[in-house]
């Protein structure tokens, strides 16, 4: 399974009185403070080319060999987007993710180059069960689906990003992350008063008919009480995710988080 997604404060606020006291005063043993160090953040695209986004706004570096390349930035909503003229065939014929020009997003996942010096990837390949591509390195592959997970290096990235870029018969994704809601989502549709109300499922079969499931997932343990294969696959092993995520959102027991991301009927069986 590649990634396991679990559906993922109201603050008081204070009011103080304080006496004014005039701006040429100063008070003993008291100095003006030190301004605040400019909160940089660096992340280095898939291309090589590193994007330096300041307090103020965002500043381009081409990467090494790159001098003169144009960029196209772009928003949507609240992200912004970095990128390089020489990726635009690649997005336009779907062999390049666009997230992995996704300024907010690449730093919201912790992808920035103080945080990370690789950047995680999805592949496929035409032709291939196990996608290589030289200088990536493969973590793992996914079985049954043509795909492998990989991580290219955020230095030394010419030959790569000449590949990838002229590829034809090779699909890059960014390996995202997703946060959990399933603590909100559930009272959002009422569940909590249907508890109450004694209604938790109780005598209920669900039938899903998904990508199969982890049977290892605490928050499934006692719930799945038949299954069956209805694909090519040589097992009900769940390589993607979605059916342990859909079978844990309807019957999920919450074990796993002590009970946070307890599914919609806590009771019944799949």
């Amino acid at each position: 399974m590649r990634t396991r997604q679990r559906w993922l404060l109201a603050g008081t606020a204070i009011a103080l009185a304080v006496a004014a006291i005039p701006a040429t005063t100063a008070l003993a043993g008291e100095t003006d403070p030190p301004p605040a160090a400019p909160r940089d953040h660096t992340v280095t695209l898939i291309s090589g080319d590193r994007v330096v986004v300041h307090d103020n706004g965002l500043e381009i570096r081409p990467g090494p060999g790159r001098a003169g390349m144009r960029f196209v930035q772009q928003r949507d909503g609240g992200h912004r987007l970095v990128v390089p003229v020489d990726a635009v065939a690649a997005l336009g014929r779907g062999t390049l993710d666009r997230r992995l020009f996704d300024v907010t997003a690449l730093m919201d996942a912790g992808y920035d180059d103080k945080r990370r010096s690789t950047l995680p990837l999805i592949v496929q390949q035409r032709g291939t069960a196990a996608p290589r591509v030289a200088g990536l390195t493969a973590t793992r592959t996914l079985a049954g689906y043509a795909m492998a997970a990989a991580t290219a290096p955020k230095k030394d990235t010419a030959g790569l990003w000449s590949r990838l870029r002229t590829s034809t018969d090779t699909k890059v994704w960014l390996d995202g992350k997703k946060r959990l809601t399933l603590d909100r989502s559930v009272p959002q549709i009422g569940a909590p008063a249907a508890w109450r109300a004694g209604l938790t499922g109780t005598g209920v079969k669900v039938a899903v008919l998904d990508s199969g499931y982890d049977a290892t997932h605490p928050d499934l343990t006692d719930r799945v009480i038949a299954s069956r294969n209805f694909s090519a696959e040589p097992d009900i092993v769940d390589h993607v995710g979605h059916g342990t995520h859909v079978a844990s959102t309807i019957a999920g027991s919450g074990a796993a988080s002590g009970g946070k991301y307890q599914g919609v009927a806590p009771v019944p069986r799949l």
